[in-house]
């Protein structure tokens, strides 16, 4: 009877690994599919936006992810803003604050070579996950 009921225990653990396997790709796919709507532009004049959410470069593998964040314009616009190529910025960006922003200084993320893409972050917090669908365009800039 207790093996008939550890055999019971590990089938149902397998099965809600499973689904919960078939969630995560679920999310991510619409993840993907939100970003591939997205619309990149270079910023063209000084705006202050407030970071929404914000996450620091990092690297994955052989992957590389630009300074990242959500922001809300002043037009209450959810934009997405790719920040500086490199991978420490100097100015510590905290999720609430206003920053101002300017158009790019640099320009290698032209580069082919050069891999710069937003992240794609698994976030709990629905609100969070609902940012890269009310996102339509990112803007590569710089911090003024």
């Amino acid at each position: 009877m207790k093996i008939l009921l550890i055999l019971l225990s590990i089938l149902l653990l397998s099965c809600s690994a499973q689904k919960k396997r078939e969630i995560l790709k679920k999310k991510f796919k619409a993840r993907q599919d939100c970003m591939e709507k997205w619309e990149y532009k270079e910023l063209s004049t000084v705006m202050n936006v407030k970071v929404l959410v914000f996450i620091p470069a990092h690297r994955l593998h052989i992957l590389y992810y630009a300074n990242f964040a959500f922001c809300q314009d002043s037009i209450k616009d959810t934009i997405g803003i790719i920040i500086d190529n490199h991978k420490y910025l100097t100015t510590k960006i905290i999720d609430g604050m206003t920053i101002s922003i300017a158009p790019p200084t640099w320009n290698n993320y032209k580069d082919e070579n050069e891999i710069v893409s937003p992240p794609s972050m698994n976030f709990n917090d629905k609100k969070k996950r609902n940012l890269y669908c009310a996102t339509k365009t990112v803007y590569y800039v710089s911090l003024k």
